[in-house]
């Protein structure tokens, strides 16, 4: 039988998770081929906090859920996109408050407690 295989990307996808691919377009096909939008939401926090957004890397997820919503679209569930695109979209999203490239504020001191 003429069977078309999909292209080993040489990740091992069958047994690798998307914390362990590169953030790359390879890394991201590779992704997709495991064809879960929960993998692709993994993946994509990691290109988040990878982002380089006004000069500094301080992206993080504040909206799990919107988070999910958006690799869907990147996933290979609902469609296939690219890293690129991925990249390109994302400081866009910061204005529906689920994420942010804003520096976290510094921990607050600890005050003394009264004797």
């Amino acid at each position: 039988d003429d069977v078309e295989e999909e292209p080993d990307m040489g990740f091992g996808t069958s047994s690798c998770s998307s914390a362990s691919l590169p953030l790359t377009e390879e890394g991201y096909r590779a992704a997709v081929l495991l064809r879960s939008t929960r993998a692709m939401a993994d993946f994509v926090q990691r290109v988040i906090a990878d982002l380089d957004v006004r000069g500094a890397k301080h992206g993080r997820v504040l909206d799990r859920h919107k988070l999910l919503g958006f690799a869907r679209w990147f996933s290979g569930e609902a469609s296939v996109q690219s890293l690129a695109q991925i990249r390109r979209e994302l400081p866009g999203k910061e204005s529906e408050n689920w994420v942010t490239f804003a520096a976290a504020p510094p921990p607050r001191p600890l005050r003394d407690l009264p004797a």
